[in-house]
């Protein structure tokens, strides 16, 4: 009778060495059978969160048991869920998904005077790349910033803005009249920067 195929995880059966005799001989009987290793796709796809296409996908012809390593494509901006797919091949196809999401950069936006010195501490968050953000800068006395605030959508890299503020002015005015309020002398008028000292004679 034909022997058995014998069965082997990741192996296919080559065949025996010989016909297996009907009966057995009158001597030692040796009968050898070979397996050939199976090879297997690898898939792997590369996506980003809502499932779209964030690279082309990567397929090898992978022996079974044999180790792979695939390093997962530099997309600017995202950062993959898994930066080298590795392992060993099963005993099948086998697909594997690494998702891409947005990367977070900080922003610093730094507030200084026209002079170049600090007005306030700077301001530091992380935002996710293309995401926006708004940035309020913070109220000075006697001073008003270039802008109310730092507003944008974030690069795929640090970023850093500044907020220059400048000094305002306001209006000094000084009335001169008698004991009975009637005008002694034409009104002093005069715009001075927030906290600079004045110093009037009067006439």
């Amino acid at each position: 009778p034909a022997a058995p195929v014998p069965t082997r995880e990741g192996y296919t059966f080559s065949g025996w060495n010989m016909d297996t005799p009907a009966a057995m001989p009158d001597n030692d009987l040796t009968i050898s059978g070979t397996f050939t290793i199976n090879s297997y796709i690898l898939t792997v796809k590369y996506e980003y969160a809502d499932h779209s296409v964030a690279a082309p996908a990567y397929t090898e012809t992978v022996e079974y048991n044999a180790r792979y390593d695939v390093t997962s494509p530099v997309i600017d901006g995202y950062t993959a869920s898994s930066a080298v797919v590795s392992g060993n091949m099963p005993a099948e196809n086998k697909t594997v998904t690494v998702v891409y999401t947005p990367s977070e950069y900080p922003i610093t936006v730094h507030y200084v005077y026209a002079d170049g010195t600090t007005a306030a501490a700077d301001k530091t968050e992380n935002v996710a790349y293309k995401d926006s953000y708004n940035v309020a800068s913070p109220a000075i006395t006697g001073y008003t910033p270039d802008r109310a605030a730092v507003t944008g959508e974030m690069p795929a890299s640090d970023h850093e803005e500044t907020v220059t503020y400048t000094v305002n002015k306001y209006t000094l005015t000084i009335h001169y009249v008698y004991s009975d309020k009637s005008e002694a002398k034409p009104d002093y008028v005069a715009e001075y920067d927030y906290n600079a000292d004045y110093n009037v004679a009067s006439p």
